[in-house]
This record gives C-alpha cells, structure tokens and sequence, in this order.
C-alpha cells in the first residue's frame, strides 16, 4: 500500500540477480517472488524482459513438458517445473503471445506421451494450456482444428483428472456466440459424443469410463446452464441436440449392456442417463446456475422420448435386478451378506424411479408385463436393512399411487394386486 502510494516500487532481489552478467534462469526460478513480479500491479519489467529470451522460453516449455532429472533431490525435482508453470501462466501478454506463436507444438507434444502420464507434469501442462484458452481462445481453437490427432490425443489420456479438466475448459471456454458455433460444429466433426460414450463399455479402464461419464454430464450442465441464460428456444442448442440424440442414448444401453456383463459401465453409464432425465426434468441444477439464481429449465417432451428409447431395454435392465454383476461378499453388524444388493442395482433402480416420473405409456406397460412392481417388492424385503433400496423402492411406490393418466389403473393392479402389497405389509 506505502509504494503505490507514492508510485514507487521496493528494491527487488530479482533485479539484483538480473543486474549480473552470468544470471541463469535457475535463480531466477529459485526466487518466492518470481511469480508475483510477473503479473498484476507491479509487474516487473526488466523480469518479463528476460523471460521472454528464447533461450529462456524453451527452457520453461521445457521444463513444464519433459520428466525432471532422476538426480535432482526428490523434495525440489519438481520445484522448477512448478514455477516454470506459474510463469508462463502468469498471462503476460508479451509471454502469451510467444508461446501461442512459437511453443504450441512442444506444448501439446506433451500429449503424444504414452499412458499414464505423470499427474504432477500433467497438472503443469494444463495449468499453461488453461491460462492459453483463457487468453487466446480463438487461437488455440484454431490450432486445434488443425491437428487431426488432436482430440485423439486428449481423449487418450482422459483418465488423467486434470486431462479431463483440460477437456471441460476448452468445450466452455467461449468468448463469443460465433466462436460456439465454430466449437460445436468441430466437436461434431471429431465425433467427441461418440468416443467418449465408446469409452464406457467392458475391458476398458474404470478411470477412463468415469471422467468419460463425467465429461459428457459436465457438458449436458453447461449446455442447460447456458440455456437458462439464454432467450433461445430450448432446441436450438446443437451440442445438446448431440448430447440428447436417441443414437446415443442406444449406443450407450448396448455398450453398458455387453457381455460380460461389468458394474463399472453399468454405473457410469447410468451416471449420464441420469444427468440427462434429472436436467430434461428439472430435477436438478448445475453448480453455475445454482451460485447465480439461474431458473430452472426443463424439456419434459426430451425427456419422454429418453424413456421411449430406454422401453425397449427394460427387459434387460429387469434382469440385471435379478441377476446383477457379481459384488465382493461383505460382513456387516448383522451378519455376513453372500450377494450383497450392489451399487448396479440400485443404479437401475435409480434410473427406473426417473423414468416413471415421466409417465411414457409405453413404458408403464412394460413395467406392468414385466411385473416390476412385484420384483421390487421382492428386494425391499429380501435386503431388509439396505436403507438406499428402501429410499428407492418407496419413491417408485409412491410414484405409481399419485400417478395420472389411463395407465393409473394397469399401474395400480400390478401393485396391490400382482405385487400383494397390502398383504405384505
């Protein structure tokens, strides 16, 4: 506060190291306040000056994308690296354009790493890409329409937390409603919906299929979100067009179907389900839209054509509920539990309160035929301690008793009457 009242600056310990013929870019990375005196108010100059030496910006590129020496003391071998990534994310101008002009490639050469990458490199990468999309959007758009590998090479990686991070920051990192456009048009071009739905399936790893799961509800978030904001017509979002598809919705019932059967795309695929129902029904809001007061938006009429999708697999995931993934055997307070009830299981009966909801006749008759009804009666007392089948169960009896509609009588008699439940009570 004293020196920008008199409109000085203190004496930096940089300047004295920048005052020496032989500084390296080491002391210079070894110094706290490196960072600090490369942005904001009291940006040094005679620092960004050195920096910006294209000795120096291959050096901190370098730094941020290859594995440090094995001879560096472990507690400092990723001290530099760290700073580096600072610094070049400090989104100077003069840096930012140095990089965008002459670095990209050895940039993103970071990607071209085989499986697993390294997650603390990995955090630096993206640390410097993110600040580059905040700055330069239209530029690093650009750069990645022209890479043919370019989606590829993310979604190789996406079981990295901070790779996926990376892909969430460039589908929402828009500055304008033209640059939308040109983003939408090119994730359609590479078929990002698809890969990342072809990532949930058997014999691939559960990271993958996770973040694949919650990039696609991260994406089907913005788009509601963007439409709350927005005057447009609900339908006039083609990345949620893609999203909403029924394509999509089949594709991703048969790969969480194959056999063998896993609980893993089982439940991250019900994951994406979910998200889709629980927005289309304004069940539940995006963490924006939640800090900023946005209205909630539905489309009921997209989320009856899901259930209609979803109708023709309900034998299927019927008898999942019956003969479910095989679960690890666990001891509780009770007792020992040979077959456990499972997280797939009450994913379904997750997904099934949701359907409901919509009242799609051709899924109530399904139900009827199938006589869920009675299955789920079967499990509430066969698993008489799992309160969350019991949550369930009792919102999807509830459901059936405060129904509408000419379906309301079938409903009911599959009920009281093929399920028995006053009897059972």
């Amino acid at each position: 506060m004293f020196w920008k009242q008199f409109k000085r600056q203190p004496v930096s310990a940089i300047d004295g190291l920048l005052s020496k013929e032989d500084c390296t870019l080491e002391e210079i990375l070894d110094d706290d306040n490196v960072v600090q005196e490369c942005k904001g108010d009291m940006v040094n100059k005679r620092l960004l000056d050195f920096i910006v030496k294209e000795e120096n910006m291959d050096e901190l590129v370098k730094l941020v994308t290859e594995e440090p020496s094995e001879d560096i003391e472990e507690k400092n071998r990723y001290k530099h690296p760290n700073r580096a990534s600072e610094v070049l994310s400090c989104e100077a101008n003069v840096v930012v354009d140095l990089l965008v002009r002459h670095h990209l490639d050895k940039l993103w050469g970071f990607l071209e790493s085989p499986p697993p990458l390294n997650p603390l490199l990995a955090s630096f990468f993206t640390r410097v890409l993110n600040s580059l999309f905040r700055c330069k959007s239209q530029v690093m758009l650009d750069y990645m329409r022209n890479r043919d590998d370019a989606m590829q090479q993310v979604l190789n990686h996406i079981e990295t937390s901070v790779i996926m991070d990376l892909l969430l920051s460039i589908i929402i990192s828009c500055d304008s409603a033209q640059m939308r456009v040109e983003l939408v048009q090119w994730l359609a071009d590479v078929n990002l919906v698809q890969r990342l739905v072809d990532l949930i399936q058997p014999g691939i790893p559960s990271e993958k299929q996770r973040n694949a799961s919650r990039v696609l509800s991260e994406m089907m978030r913005h788009c509601y979100t963007q439409l709350a904001q927005s005057s447009e017509t609900l339908r006039s979002d083609l990345l949620l067009d893609m999203l909403e598809q029924d394509d999509l919705v089949q594709l991703l019932m048969k790969n969480m179907m194959a056999t063998p059967l896993d609980s893993v795309p089982v439940l991250h695929g019900i994951d994406v389900l979910q998200t889709m129902l629980s927005l289309q029904l304004g069940l539940c809001q995006s963490i924006d839209r939640m800090q900023a007061n946005f209205p909630v938006v539905a489309n009921e009429d997209a989320a009856r054509q899901v259930v209609a999708s979803l109708t023709p697999w309900l034998t299927e995931l019927h008898k999942m509920l019956l003969e479910p993934p095989k679960a690890r055997p666990f001891t509780a307070t009770f007792g020992y539990v040979a077959v456990p009830f499972g997280a797939a299981r009450l994913a379904v009966l997750q997904l099934l309160v949701l359907c409901v909801q919509t009242n799609v006749s051709e899924f109530n008759q399904e139900i009827v035929r199938l006589n869920i009804p009675t299955t789920l009666l079967d499990l509430f007392f066969q698993f008489w301690w799992n309160s969350f089948l019991h949550q369930q169960v009792e919102q999807f009896i509830g459901l059936l008793l405060c129904g509408k509609g000419d379906d309301q009588d079938m409903l009911l008699r599959a009920l009281f009457i093929n399920g028995q439940l006053l009897q059972r009570i």
